[in-house]
């Protein structure tokens, strides 16, 4: 449905309220009935009074196909019964109980299966391609998945930016810098600053992939700041101040 507000579509009426609302052309030859909103939407599948009564007149006097029948009289109400109840149904798997030992169907069929689904399972991008070319597609790899990372943004470094925002410092969040993303980053200076939380980032998985980042960025000239959740929030302005010692060096 077009935004709040705006007048692109076509303009029609809810067929429950009779308000007016803007509908896209493809939705009034898709949809018989029109809604401006789902409560208006469920209140108008239900039948009007008018239409309940025509339903139950013509229903009056017709007996019920299942009435007075039991499911050990009746197979359809046995079929019913089991279906609602969760029981099984009558129509098995062909291959039920047969194995590749037994019947040559099922051992064909998964020998037909084997690596249909990955034909490079259990087989390395260097033993597939060699040294050269693996290299080159972790890499492509490594650019796209870069691009198709989508940040949580923290609270801990909102504040910063925020305090960099006061000061009149033009810098780059959410920075891509071939194996790391940074989160404060004046690419100019070559200065980075990560805002670590207290927890993840004191697991040993995260201590290591931090440590091999600041080793990165420091051989290509950079200078890395890392604050921990409890700095930013218990002594925001000495960080402040750090991050303007190391901004303002060499100016």
């Amino acid at each position: 449905m077009p935004a709040k507000g705006s007048r692109s579509g076509v303009l029609t009426t809810c067929d429950y309220c009779g308000k007016p609302i803007y509908l896209y052309p493809c939705w009034l030859k898709k949809f018989k009935f029109h809604y401006c909103n789902a409560e208006c939407k469920k209140k108008g599948y239900r039948h009007n009074e008018e239409t309940r009564e025509k339903l139950v007149e013509s229903h009056l006097g017709q007996k019920s196909w299942n009435k007075g029948l039991t499911r050990q009289d009746d197979l359809r109400v046995a079929k019913c019964g089991n279906r609602k109840l969760g029981g099984e149904r009558k129509v098995s798997h062909w291959a039920k109980g047969l194995t590749k030992e037994t019947d040559p169907r099922v051992r064909r069929n998964s020998e037909n299966n084997i690596g249909k689904h990955s034909h490079r399972r259990g087989i390395s991008f260097e033993e597939e391609y060699g040294e050269e070319r693996a290299k080159e597609m972790k890499e492509i790899l490594r650019q796209v998945r870069l691009k198709q990372f989508f940040p949580k943004i923290s609270s801990m470094e909102l504040k910063i930016r925020d305090e960099l925002e006061k000061m009149d410092y033009k810098f780059e969040a959410q920075y891509p810098f071939e194996i790391t993303l940074i989160d404060i980053a004046f690419p100019e200076k070559k200065v980075a600053i990560y805002c670590d939380g207290d927890y993840w980032h004191k697991l040993p998985g995260y201590k290591e992939r931090d440590e091999r980042c600041n080793k990165f960025l420091e051989e290509r000239g950079w200078k890395v700041l890392r604050f921990w959740e409890h700095e930013i929030k218990g002594d925001l302005e000495g960080c402040m101040k750090r991050i303007e010692e190391v901004i303002t060096i060499g100016e």
